[in-house]
């Protein structure tokens, strides 16, 4: 049985069996050695070390990822019907909102317009 060392945070740890290694939680690129080899290899390299990695839990997902959830298409009615409605109701806020902006600004700009003209008026005849 081939006794494994692994390099681990800079620092060579051995010897030790593959099961050991892989407690460590190598990964492909993770240098290995083991006696009778000239340099340290990474464990991509070995395909019996590559095997038992493959079968290590969470082996091939990145961190932090969940898994995918299935949703089924209950679900996917649900929201459909939910984003109809925000949508919906929306669309009512932001068209009364353009309304008013629209009589508020229409009243401002009378309103300044009728002031502007009697000023001017009122310029014209005391010159």
């Amino acid at each position: 049985m081939t006794k494994w060392y692994i390099m681990y945070n800079g620092q060579q740890v051995g010897p030790m069996s593959e099961n050991e290694l892989m407690a460590y939680n190598p990964t492909p690129q993770t240098q290995v050695w083991h006696e009778g080899m000239a340099s340290w290899q990474p464990l991509y390299s070995f395909p019996e070390l590559m095997a038992k990695l493959n079968q290590q839990p969470g082996f091939g997902q990145r961190p932090g990822v969940p898994p995918t959830i299935q949703k089924s298409d209950k679900d996917k009615i649900v929201a459909g019907l939910l984003a109809l409605f925000l949508g919906w109701l929306g669309i009512h806020y932001f068209t009364s909102a353009m309304i008013l902006q629209n009589i508020a600004t229409t009243e401002n700009n009378n309103w300044c317009h009728v002031y502007t003209r009697s000023y001017v008026k009122q310029q014209e005849y005391t010159i």
